[in-house]
C-alpha cells in the first residue's frame, strides 16, 4: 500500500468498510485510520478547498476596512491585468476572499475584525511548562525571559502553522498549540503533510498547498514573502545560533515541530558528574521523586535509573523508607 500514489489512497478491507477497515503504517505497526485521516486523504483526491468554505452567517461589512484597501491595492499592482478590467467586488471573488459576496474561510480569517466570533478554536493557545513534561511546577511563580530560539524560526513555524493547518469542519475545535518546556519548545497543528510530500523531503522541493487562497492573501499582503522558503529559513536559522536542528513529524493527522534549546543542553549534558554533585547538594534534605526530576529537568526514568540510582549504590543517596522503595511517601537523602 505504501508505494499507492497518495490520489489511489487508502486500500481498505472491504470486509469492514472503509472507515474501520483503513490502516496507516507508523513506525512497525499498521494501526487503525481515524475518521479525519481518512477524510484527509479525499480533500487531496477531491482537491476539496475548506478555507474556500463559504461562512453564511458573516458579512464583509465586519470586516477591516483599512487591511482590505491595503490588499486591493497590493491585488491591483501585482495583478495587472485585474486592475482596469474588473470591479473591487469582482477581486475579491476571483482571489477567493469572497463567493457571491459572502466571506470565505480564508477572507474572514485575514480581514474580519473579530474571526474569534465565527470559529473560536481556530486561534494559537501557548503554555509554558517550567519542566520537561505537562503538570511540571517551577520553583517560584516570577518569569524569566531568555532568549532560547531564534525569532526568525519561531515566527515562520508559527506562520507556517496557522497557513498550512487544516480549515475544515473536521478540525475546526482543535487550536494550533505552542507547549515550552525547559528543554525544548513544540508546535502543533491539524493536518498532517499535504499531497505527496514526506517528511524527508520537507524544505527540498515545491510542496502543493492545502490553502491556496489564503496562502495568496497573506503573500500580497506581504506577512509572508515566499511560501515555500519556511522549512529552509527555520534549519538555517537553527544552524547559525549552533542548535540542534529542528525535528518535523506527523502522527494521526497532526503535524509538529521540536525546537531543542542549548541552555537546557548545557544544564543536562555538560558533565554527569557534576549534575550527581549537584543533586547530592539538593539532597542536603530530604527530595521526592518529583522534586528531583524537575531540578535535573532531565526525565522520571533518566533521572531516577540514571542518576539517583547509582547515587544510592555507592551509598551516597539513601532513601528514608528503604523497606518501601516504590512508595509515593519515598524521600531521597544525602547520606
Amino acid at each position: 500500500m505504501t508505494n499507492l500514489n497518495k490520489a489511489e489512497r487508502p486500500v481498505y478491507y472491504k470486509g469492514v468498510g472503509r472507515i474501520k477497515g483503513s490502516y496507516i503504517r507508523v513506525g512497525e505497526s499498521d494501526e487503525p485510520m481515524s475518521e479525519y485521516e481518512v477524510y484527509s486523504y479525499d480533500a487531496f483526491r477531491k482537491r476539496i478547498r475548506d478555507d474556500l468554505r463559504v461562512v453564511d452567517y458573516a458579512r464583509t461589512e465586519l470586516f477591516d476596512k483599512e487591511r482590505l484597501e491595503r490588499y486591493l491595492e497590493a491585488v491591483k499592482r501585482e495583478r495587472k491585468n485585474l486592475a482596469d478590467h474588473v470591479s473591487d467586488e469582482e477581486i475579491l471573488e476571483l482571489m477567493g476572499v469572497t463567493i457571491k459576496g459572502i466571506p470565505t474561510l480564508a477572507g474572514l480569517m485575514v480581514f474580519s475584525v473579530y474571526p474569534q466570533t465565527y470559529f473560536p478554536q481556530l486561534c494559537i493557545t501557548a503554555v509554558v511548562v517550567p519542566g520537561t513534561e505537562i503538570g511540571s511546577t517551577g520553583e517560584d511563580g516570577m518569569r524569566h525571559d531568555k532568549d532560547e530560539y531564534p525569532a526568525v524560526a519561531v515566527r515562520e513555524a508559527i506562520l507556517n502553522a496557522l497557513v498550512h493547518r487544516d480549515y475544515s469542519a473536521h478540525t475546526e475545535n482543535v487550536p494550533i498549540r505552542i507547549e515550552m518546556y525547559r528543554d525544548r519548545m513544540e508546535i502543533k497543528n491539524s493536518g498532517g503533510l499535504y499531497g505527496k510530500i514526506t517528511i524527508d523531503s520537507l524544505g527540498k522541493v515545491r510542496p502543493e498547498t492545502r490553502n491556496a487562497a489564503l496562502a495568496n492573501i497573506l503573500e500580497l499582503l506581504r506577512i509572508t514573502e515566499n511560501r515555500y522558503s519556511g522549512i529552509p529559513t527555520i534549519r538555517t536559522a537553527f544552524r547559525e545560533a549552533g542548535l540542534p536542528a529542528p525535528v518535523f513529524s506527523v502522527l494521526h493527522g497532526e503535524f509538529k515541530v521540536v525546537f531543542k534549546n542549548n541552555i537546557f543542553k548545557a544544564e543536562s549534558t555538560n558533565d554527569k558528574t557534576n549534575l550527581s554533585e549537584a543533586i547530592l547538594e539538593f539532597c542536603e534534605q530530604p527530595r521526592s521523586r518529583a522534586e528531583l526530576v524537575e531540578f535535573t529537568g532531565l526525565s522520571r526514568y533518566y533521572t531516577m535509573s540514571t542518576l539517583v540510582q547509582p547515587l544510592i549504590d555507592q551509598g551516597k543517596l539513601r532513601m528514608t523508607m528503604p523497606e518501601k522503595p516504590k512508595s509515593s511517601k519515598q524521600r531521597f537523602v544525602r547520606a
